[in-house]
């Protein structure tokens, strides 16, 4: 009884040095925040405002615009090998698919290139 009771203790302590441990870290988040709201208030008294400009919407690099890029990356490049480094690894993957499938239709010698022996087996020829 006398060991469990120590332990009980000893684990007690540890939950008070945790806590004591998030109160310092929160008490540091309250003193940066604090910090970041003085800073701009001694800058108005000394005519340095800053102005926040809104972002033009170009910056913004949306989803739309890298497809927009992507597809001129597809127009220019020669090869699809060209595109490898270029393209997310999923839309070579596309391109090379489409690519393949043009060649077929062009060539019915060239038939399309079956998985490997590895490949068979694995879990994600078996979905």
């Amino acid at each position: 009884t006398e060991l469990a009771y120590e332990r009980t203790i000893r684990s007690q302590k540890r939950s008070a040095d945790k806590n004591d441990q998030k109160t310092h870290a929160r008490d540091a988040a309250d003193f940066t925040e604090e910090k970041k709201l003085r800073i701009p208030q001694a800058r108005e008294k000394s005519g340095q405002k800053e102005s926040k400009r809104p972002v033009p919407k170009h910056e913004k690099n949306s989803y739309h615009e890298r497809m927009a890029k992507n597809r001129l990356l597809i127009k220019k490049a020669k090869k699809v090998q060209d595109l490898k480094g270029l393209l997310p690894k999923g839309k070579f993957r596309k391109i090379r698919k489409r690519q393949e499938r043009l060649d077929r239709k062009k060539n019915p010698s060239k038939k399309r290139p079956r998985g490997t022996k590895g490949r068979k087996n694995s879990k994600r020829s078996r979905r």
